[in-house]
């Protein structure tokens, strides 16, 4: 669990960069035991609604298991919004390459006419 909490941090924070990047994290993270692990992970979800829907499961082991299919479809989607990003930018530069060998291949072209 600690270490998908982290991998999912940790590409959200590489691609939202205008939020504030955790360095490291909190070194109590490793001392928390179930309970404490399961109610500092869902203090970090967004949606109030899913928050309150996992605070409100009673059994810490069925807590823990719904956070950690939070955690995995949000890590899912943050890998493919991270492929996507990358794809875009590769098909970019090679845009602006391409375009400017073009223009260089035109220039020369026309140049020795």
């Amino acid at each position: 669990m600690r270490e998908l909490l982290k991998n999912t941090l940790t590409l959200s924070y590489k691609l939202n960069p205008g939020a504030s990047e955790v360095a490291s994290f909190p070194s109590e993270l490793e001392s928390l035991k179930g309970s404490e692990l399961s109610f500092w992970v869902a203090s970090l979800f967004e949606q109030a609604q899913e928050k309150q829907n996992i605070l409100e499961i009673t059994s810490v082991k069925d807590r823990l298991e719904r956070e950690e299919e939070v955690l995995e479809s949000t890590l899912n989607y943050l890998r493919a919004a991270s492929a996507i990003k990358v794809s875009t930018l590769i098909r970019q530069r090679t845009w602006v390459c391409c375009s400017a060998y073009q223009i260089v291949v035109w220039t020369v072209g026309y140049y020795a006419k």
